[in-house]
């Protein structure tokens, strides 16, 4: 078995953001997510993945001041992510959240049974919380889609584990109960 190209794609995103959390640089076709009209389908959150949720959920979830979601349409699936500052996580990061349209519930299978350490979690039809990238994979109906928080405390204390995990089940609930 293989790892599912959504599972690669939601591991260059955390890459594509540490480097960007760095100073690195990347090519991107940014938008904010306010020039877009948000919708609550999967089909608009698919092209807009800012449409499944609002700073004001990610701050419910995170806490801190949470920024305009930007989306970055550089990868296949585009992501959108928030910029966290002050987070109950005790440093500042950012949460992506994006769809994966041509991912199907055999290829979820797949990814849950293949990525190690994955933890299953009540969400939707069936969820996933992968500790590696702090990321919970969703299946409802046919839409499959992806929560990540990205803390990364550099040369300071690691970020509570379980915090992280909590915080991003809850915006994945919110996210869920959207679609």
């Amino acid at each position: 078995m293989s790892i599912g190209p959504r599972s690669l794609a939601g591991v260059a995103v955390a890459a594509l953001l540490g480097l960007v959390a760095c100073g690195g640089s990347k090519p991107s076709t940014s938008t904010s997510a306010g020039s877009i009209s948000p919708g609550s389908h999967a089909t608009s959150a698919a092209k807009n993945p800012c449409a499944m949720t609002s700073p004001s959920g990610v701050a419910a979830a995170f806490g801190g001041a949470v920024g305009e979601g930007k989306v970055d349409d550089s990868l296949p699936d585009p992501a959108c992510t928030f910029t966290v500052t002050g987070s109950n996580l005790g440093i500042d990061g950012s949460v992506a959240v994006f769809l994966s349209p041509e991912q199907t519930a055999s290829t979820f299978q797949t990814a849950k049974k293949t990525i190690p350490d994955v933890v299953a979690v009540s969400l939707g039809d069936e969820a996933f919380y992968n500790p590696r990238t702090s990321a919970i994979e969703f299946i409802k109906g046919p839409t499959v889609g992806t929560v990540q928080a990205i803390f990364t405390n550099f040369g300071g204390p690691p970020v509570d584990a379980a915090k992280v995990k909590a915080d991003t089940l809850s915006l994945a609930q919110t996210v869920v109960a959207g679609l």
